[in-house]
C-alpha cells in the first residue's frame, strides 16, 4: 500500500514537473513571439527602396497626369481643410509634383522632382499661416510666413536649406539606404504594405529637417495590417492608418488618437466646402513650379475664394505679389 503510494506520489510530481515544463516553454514561446512580432526588419526598409529604384518609376507611374483630391474631417465629421496631390511625367524624363493643402490657418505649397530611378532630385516646401493684422481703421487676414525648406539629393549625398523668419540654415549628410525621397511616401509605403514586412525608414520633415546644425532625418515606423492597409507613426507622433486601393492611390488616413480623418473624393466635392480650392484645377497639363512664390498680401484662403493665392503666388487675376503677370510659370 506504502508503495502505491509511493509511485503515484512520484507520478504526481513527474507530471507536475512537465507541466511547469510546457508551461515554461509555452511562456518562452509566447514572448518570442510578441517580440519577433513587434520587430522591424532592418534591411526590409534598403529592399522596398532598392526594388522601387530596380524597375523604375515609368513603370510603377506609368506617363499619365495624377491629381488626387482629399478632405480632412475632424471627429465630429466637420470638414477642416484640403489637399491636392499632382503627378506628371516630365518631357525630358523624371517626374514632377505638387501638394497644396489648407488646413485651418496653414497653407503650404511643396513642389518636388525625381528622376526615373528615384536616385537623383529636389523638394521645396513653403508655408504660411494666415494671422489678423491691425491696420490703422481696420483689421485685415495676411499670410505670414512660417518656414521654408529646400531639400536636393544625389550622388549619395543630401543638402537641406531651412529659412524660418531672418534665420537661414544649411546641412549635409550621406543618403541613407533607407531615405523615402518627398514625393515618394505614398509609393514606398503602397509597397510595404503589400510585403507585409514591419519597416523603419527615415525622412526629412518640413521645418524640422535641420536640428544641432545636422540634418535631422525622422524615424518613420510602418506596419502592414493586411491587405493594403499599413500603420505608420513618425517619432512619437499621432499613428496614421493608411488605406490604399488595388492600383495604388491613397484613399483614407484615420488618426486614431484623434479620431480625425483624411478622406480621397473629387476635385467638385473640394470646391463645394472649400471654394477656393477650386483655382488649383487650373494648368493640369504642364509640369509644377518647383520654385512657388510667396501668397499675395490680399489673398486668403478660407473667406476670400476670389484672392487666393495660387502654387506660383498669383491672385485671382493671373498676377503675383509684385504685379508680375504669372500665367505664364510652369506650374500643375
Amino acid at each position: 500500500m506504502s508503495e502505491g503510494r509511493t509511485i503515484s506520489e512520484i507520478t504526481r510530481r513527474s507530471l507536475l514537473a512537465w507541466l511547469m515544463m510546457a508551461l515554461l516553454a509555452a511562456s518562452v514561446g509566447a514572448a518570442w513571439w510578441l517580440t519577433a512580432s513587434r520587430h522591424f526588419d532592418p534591411r526590409a526598409a534598403g529592399e522596398v527602396m532598392g526594388s522601387i529604384r530596380k524597375r523604375g518609376l515609368p513603370a510603377l507611374w506609368g506617363n499619365q497626369l495624377v491629381a488626387n483630391w482629399y478632405i480632412r474631417y475632424r471627429a465630429d465629421g466637420k470638414p477642416v481643410g484640403w489637399h491636392v496631390a499632382k503627378r506628371l511625367r516630365r518631357q525630358g524624363g523624371g517626374y514632377a509634383g505638387t501638394r497644396i493643402e489648407q488646413t485651418g490657418d496653414l497653407f503650404s505649397i511643396q513642389t518636388w522632382a525625381l528622376d526615373d530611378t528615384a536616385r537623383t532630385g529636389k523638394y521645396e516646401s513653403r508655408r504660411w499661416r494666415w494671422r489678423t493684422i491691425s491696420l490703422p481703421g481696420r483689421t485685415v487676414r495676411m499670410p505670414v510666413p512660417s518656414d521654408a525648406t529646400e531639400i536636393s539629393f544625389g550622388n549619395g549625398r543630401l543638402d537641406v536649406i531651412q529659412a524660418e523668419g531672418n534665420r537661414v540654415l544649411k546641412a549635409s549628410a550621406p543618403v541613407p539606404d533607407d531615405y523615402i525621397p518627398n514625393g515618394l511616401d505614398d509609393l514606398a509605403m503602397y509597397e510595404t504594405a503589400a510585403r507585409g514586412r514591419k519597416t523603419m525608414f527615415t525622412i526629412l520633415t518640413d521645418g524640422q529637417a535641420i536640428a544641432r546644425g545636422q540634418v535631422n532625418f525622422t524615424i518613420l515606423r510602418a506596419t502592414p495590417e493586411g491587405g493594403r492597409v499599413i500603420r505608420r507613426q513618425f517619432n512619437d507622433s499621432e499613428e496614421e492608418i493608411m488605406i490604399f486601393e488595388e492600383a495604388g492611390r491613397l484613399l483614407k488616413i484615420s488618426y486614431p488618437r484623434s479620431a480625425g480623418w483624411l478622406e480621397a473624393t473629387s476635385a467638385e466635392a473640394v470646391g463645394k466646402i472649400f471654394p477656393d480650392a477650386m483655382r488649383y484645377q487650373q494648368r493640369e497639363t504642364t509640369a509644377p513650379a518647383t520654385q512657388p512664390d510667396s501668397p499675395s498680401g490680399e489673398s486668403q484662403p478660407q473667406s476670400r475664394p476670389d484672392t487666393a493665392p495660387d502654387e506660383n503666388g498669383a491672385d485671382a487675376n493671373g498676377q503675383d505679389a509684385n504685379g508680375a503677370d504669372a500665367n505664364g510659370a510652369d506650374g500643375l
